[in-house]
């Protein structure tokens, strides 16, 4: 049940990091950003304008079939978060699995994978999130949380993620850490 599990989530995972990776046009520390955008207000609406394109652009991807039964519908900077709005399909997904993961496969089953990805999504997903909110923040320093927010079929809220960068703090530094010359 588990790899049946991990089929089904991976792929929720990978589309925000990959395409906040692509935003990333130079290599700046996060610090030097923010202290240079404080300290230059044309530098700060510069950042800023350069994230709303960056969004506009995405935007006019979507809505984007991310995985059977996964479309990407929105993304938006609300106030101090940036958010990633999906509409899930469990049918679709678990329809799309290969045969030997669906045998014998039924209702019971479909409600325990639901319960599982209800309890299990948003851990799983906390990593790549970080990562691009302190990606972004980068030249949005006044981006202090993130979310994903999958809904069902019918617009309903199916599961919601968010953390903020206090959320974050210990991963970003586990993940920006410099290499390690090899020994």
């Amino acid at each position: 049940m588990k790899k049946f599990i991990r089929t089904l989530i991976f792929p929720l995972l990978l589309v925000p990091a990959v395409n906040a990776a692509e935003t990333n046009t130079a290599v700046l520390s996060p610090g030097s950003v923010a202290d240079a955008a404080a300290q230059n207000p044309d530098l700060e609406k510069y950042l800023e304008d350069a994230i709303q394109n960056q969004i506009q652009s995405l935007k006019s991807t979507l809505p984007m079939q991310v995985n059977p039964g996964v479309v990407w519908q929105d993304i938006a900077i609300r106030g101090d978060s940036l958010n990633y709005i999906y509409q899930i399909d469990i049918d679709e997904m678990l329809n799309a699995l290969p045969e030997e993961l669906r045998k014998g496969f039924d209702s019971a089953h479909k409600q325990e994978i639901v319960t599982k990805i209800k309890t299990e999504m948003c851990p799983q997903v906390k990593p790549i999130l970080c990562v691009s909110l302190d990606l972004m923040s980068t030249f949005a320093p006044r981006l202090a949380n993130i979310a994903a927010t999958y809904n069902d079929k019918a617009g309903q809220q199916f599961l919601h993620c968010e953390f903020n960068k206090k959320d974050c703090a210990d991963l970003v530094a586990k993940y920006t850490q410099p290499a390690k010359a090899a020994e």
